[in-house]
């Protein structure tokens, strides 16, 4: 039995914003082929990033791409590109079971207390 995924305590940020900018995905998650690897996407061919409505890409990898994290007043970049760094390393290394259960860990069924 594998052991429980964790999202890292460096991307709860990045959670955070999509917890509450991004409503809960019903697409099918996939397993896209890159240059290197294979990472989680949904079949839209976004990360969980992506979805979000200011993200300019599908999978952004920094605050030109994911302005959500100006919105709440901080512009230190190198801050946010470090939690958006945690965040995208954390995904992209996630099996497709993995992905599946780090859906419920960042938008839980229940309300995170």
């Amino acid at each position: 039995m594998s052991e429980a995924i964790q999202i890292p305590a460096a991307a709860m940020p990045v959670v955070e914003i999509l917890r509450r900018d991004v409503e809960r995905p019903t697409a099918k998650l996939v397993m896209s082929v890159g240059a290197v690897y294979r990472r989680p996407r949904f079949e839209c061919g976004k990360c969980p990033m992506g979805l979000h409505p200011d993200a300019t890409e599908r999978a952004p990898t920094c605050v030109l791409q994911f302005s959500a994290v100006l919105s709440d007043g901080e512009h230190e970049h190198d801050a946010w590109d470090d939690r958006l760094s945690a965040f995208y390393v954390w995904w992209d290394h996630l099996t497709l079971d993995q992905a599946r259960e780090a859906v419920d860990l960042i938008w839980p069924v229940q309300p995170v207390k």
